[in-house]
Order: structure tokens, then sequence, then C-alpha cells
């Protein structure tokens, strides 16, 4: 029995951003077209910055629309070229060493879940990096350890009332930490009442109690131009990445958390390298 090809999600495109590295990046492409991902947006391009002929060789053999930059901007100018050349209403937007690890299936679900919770305004940005492999440089589960218990470790008297007074000297960090429960326990609803349980697989999370994250993410691009970057831009961060701003150090900051955005949170697609 042959199954029908997805059609692509209307007014739904996918973004792109790389850097060097053209065997994560390969690796990355390889994942999506195994997994038919591309066959879902209404139109897909890549940036490649410090652009090479590889780069573009690369671009041809997965059959991207790609566009490139003689030298790195960084990741703020970076979103901004590419999304100034998007005409879709919501992106996905991506980085070069983000394999797709779902099957076809549940790539339908989540992406037709984020664009349809998007679309009515219950939240504002869709989280599609895996809950359960979030893969390399996810130090949420580690953190959030510090300040609450998680499942399947032994209990530890003395690592409680750690726990507790980390809670009590500083309750600010220990509120920003509460948005990553669902990432380390299956309870995270009934643990943080903060959280709102919005279907079996979705939580929704205030931006009060989780930051922003460049990593693997579905909004509107008329509220990542209008509101996200446009703040970038008026309020940027004393920290830079090779003198170049970077969205999360900019806007992980009180004004993020002041917001009252809404994160959408579901089983995730991607991982990374």
């Amino acid at each position: 029995m042959t199954h029908p090809m997805p059609q692509p999600i209307p007014e739904l495109g996918l973004c792109i951003l790389s850097w060097r590295n053209h065997e994560k990046l390969r690796v990355t492409l390889d994942s999506y077209r195994r997994q038919g991902l591309f066959r879902f947006f209404s139109e897909a391009r890549i940036l490649f910055q410090e652009a090479t002929a590889e780069d573009f060789v690369i671009a041809e053999e997965f059959d991207l629309s790609a566009l490139g930059l003689e030298s790195n901007v960084g990741i703020e100018q970076g979103w901004a070229y590419l999304l100034n050349h998007m005409n879709s209403r919501y992106i996905v937007f991506l980085e070069n060493d983000c394999p797709l690890i779902e099957p076809e299936a549940v790539v339908a679900h989540e992406l037709n879940q984020g664009v349809r919770l998007l679309d009515r305004g219950i939240v504002d940005v869709y989280r599609l990096r895996s809950k359960e492999h979030p893969g390399a440089k996810f130090q949420n589960c580690t953190k959030y350890q510090r300040y609450y218990p998680v499942a399947n470790e032994p209990y530890s008297p003395s690592q409680s009332l750690m726990r507790t007074l980390r809670r009590w000297v500083r309750p600010k960090k220990a509120q920003r930490l509460i948005g990553s429960a669902p990432y380390c326990i299956h309870d995270a609803t009934q643990r943080h009442p903060q959280l709102k349980q919005h279907t079996d697989d979705v939580i929704i999370v205030p931006s009060a109690y989780l930051n922003w994250t460049n990593q693997s993410v579905l909004f509107s691009r008329t509220w990542m131009q209008g509101v996200l970057l446009a703040r970038v831009r008026s309020h940027p961060s004393h920290r830079s990445i090779n003198g170049f701003q970077d969205i999360e150090m900019a806007l992980n900051c009180d004004w993020w958390r002041q917001q009252a955005f809404k994160i959408g949170i579901g089983s995730g697609l991607f991982t990374h390298l």
C-alpha cells in the first residue's frame, strides 16, 4: 500500500543558517531528505556565511535555494537577512547542525500542530528541539536538577536541603528554571502550576519561566522581525559572539520575562550535534 506524498503546509517556510562545517551540514540535510522534511514547506532557503563554492554545491545537491554572504555577519544579522528573503507567514528556523530524528508522521503532526497553535494565538513560539533527545549543549536539566528533584535519583537529605536553600537564596533563578521542567520530569504541570497542559503532548510555558532559544523554533515571521529582532537592535547586549549580537544573549533579560510570551513545547523533532 502506497501512502500519499505530504503536501506543503500553507504559509510555512524553512530557514537554515549555516557557517562552515560541511560534514555536519551534510548529515543534517541528509536526515531532512530521508524523512521528507522539505516536502512540508512552501519555500525553503539556506544562508551560508563566509560562503564557499562547496556550500552552493551542497545546496544544489539537496535542491535548496541558497543565499551566500562573503563574510560572517553573526546570528542576529544572519537571521534578519534570511527572513528578509522569505515570504511565508510562519517560519521554522534551523541551524546546520540540527538533524531530524523523527519519522514523517511525527513531522506532519508537530508542524501542523505548531502552525495551528500560532494561527490561533495560543502560542507565540513553538519549540521543535526534541524533548527526549535534545542533543549536545543542552544544559537545562542539569541546571534544573540543582534546584528541583528529578526522576530516578536516590533520595539524599543533604541534596534536598541544598535545593531548598538555593530556591530560597536565588528565587528568581529558581523561577526561570521552572520552564525547563517539561524536558526533565513527566509531571511538570503538576509540580509547577505556572505551566499549562494544553493537550496530552503540548505544554505552554510563559516566558517568565523559560529563556528564548535560537535552536529549532517555529514562529510568525512578522513577530520575529517586528518584535524580537527589533528589540535586539534597539537594546543590544553588552556581550557578543565574535563581536556580533546574539539573539539569545540580547533577549534573555527582564524584558523577555515581563512580556508574558507563550512558549509551546511538544515532543519535538530535531536534535543537536
